[in-house]
């Protein structure tokens, strides 16, 4: 079948190139200019295909230092599989990543390549259903950013975005684009860093927003709000989000009106820990709630996901327990049910390369 498909597309380029001749010969008008660019591509892309080439980031094996799995056990089965395979640099850079299916089918992956100051030069992240999209950057002189470009299997071009700055260097404008999901969004910052209009323009809707903003004494941002317009229906949504004194959220309301949308609250501990998420109703009611407990290193130990029923009792949804290594590494999750049965054991192993590019296989244990 492979080789069935190579000849198809080498007779396509065979095709191509003898059109591209013809118009080189008869001379051409715009409009066969813009024909034979477009011929061109095309065929530098049936041409990399040919030779079983993609845009596509390449992981050199011998740039891989660490290699950190993922291994789900399931206790009732007996059954496990590879979860996540996560491969670093010596300098920690994430290489690749790549997620997969109890039945060891791919299900995500992303890969990328630096350059030697541990700037992403290229990304490529499977986005199902449109496949791997390569995203490509370009940065200035001073290392800073000023845009990507994103491209499908074939290479063809599917996305970009662009950045702006300050004289100071701070963020001043983003631009992104996105033509699978027509989804077009441009950030105006000011030069605290802090957004002052936001524009999108989606498949659906279209919206502008604005923002206000109070502060304490201090200097510390104790609320925003962001006024967005619907222009598609002239409808005005209002987010209000008040912070602590350390600057983390601790509610977030969305109104459309006099109705409640959204209504988020975060609780943290005296180290600044997360130990809350609480998600209410419109009337203020408590729904469902996330609990987190830390250990004195500032390690996440627990995670209960509860949600609250209509007879005023808790049903958990999900329950994890997390434990580190003398190096605060993660080594193991329990999953529990909401009896507190474990039913799921995930195991962490750490593989350090060597330069040979052998492995020395050392799992990490408590």
């Amino acid at each position: 079948m492979k080789r069935k498909n190579r000849v198809l597309i080498l007779l396509m380029i065979f095709t191509l190139i003898l059109l591209l001749v013809s118009c080189r010969s008869n001379g051409t008008s715009q409009r066969e200019e813009v024909a034979k660019q477009q011929f061109k591509e095309e065929l530098e892309t049936l041409q990399r295909l040919a030779k079983g080439q993609t845009n596509e980031v390449k992981v050199k094996e011998e740039n891989v230092y660490l290699v950190k799995k993922s291994i789900v056990e399931n206790l009732d089965t007996g059954k496990k599989y590879v979860e996540r395979v996560e491969k670093y640099d010596a300098k920690d850079n994430l290489l690749s990543l790549v997620s997969n299916r109890k039945n060891g089918e791919l299900f995500y992956y992303e890969k990328y390549q630096y350059n030697d100051e541990g700037e992403v030069m290229k990304s490529t992240i499977l986005r199902e259903p449109f496949g791997a999209i390569t995203r490509t950057y370009s940065y200035d002189k001073q290392g800073k950013k000023i845009g990507y470009l994103e491209t499908n299997e074939k290479g063809e071009k599917c996305g970009e975005g662009l950045y702006k700055y300050y004289e100071g260097g701070q963020l001043k404008y983003q631009y992104t684009n996105d033509q699978y999901t027509k989804a077009r969004e441009e950030i105006y910052y000011n030069e605290e860093g802090e957004k002052e209009r936001v524009i999108y323009k989606g498949l659906m809707f279209d919206t502008v927003s604005t923002f206000e903003r109070e502060f304490n004494q201090q200097g510390v941002k104790v609320k925003e709000i962001e006024i967005k317009q619907i222009t598609n229906t002239d409808e005005t949504i209002l987010c209000t989000t008040y912070f602590n004194d350390k600057g983390k959220k601790v509610k977030y309301i969305a109104k459309n009106g006099d109705t409640i949308k959204s209504w988020y609250e975060w609780e943290y501990d005296k180290e600044g820990n997360r130990t809350r998420f609480i998600s209410k109703d419109e009337n203020g009611n408590i729904e469902s709630v996330d609990e987190y407990d830390f250990d004195e290193n500032g390690n996440k130990i627990k995670h209960i996901d509860k949600e609250l029923l209509e007879n005023n009792t808790w049903w958990i949804i999900a329950w994890d327990e997390y434990e580190y290594d003398k190096n605060n590494r993660l080594i193991r999750i329990l999953s529990k049910d909401s009896d507190g049965i474990v039913g799921l054991i995930t195991n962490y192993e750490y593989e350090k390369v060597n330069k040979g590019g052998r492995v020395n296989v050392k799992k990490s244990t408590l």
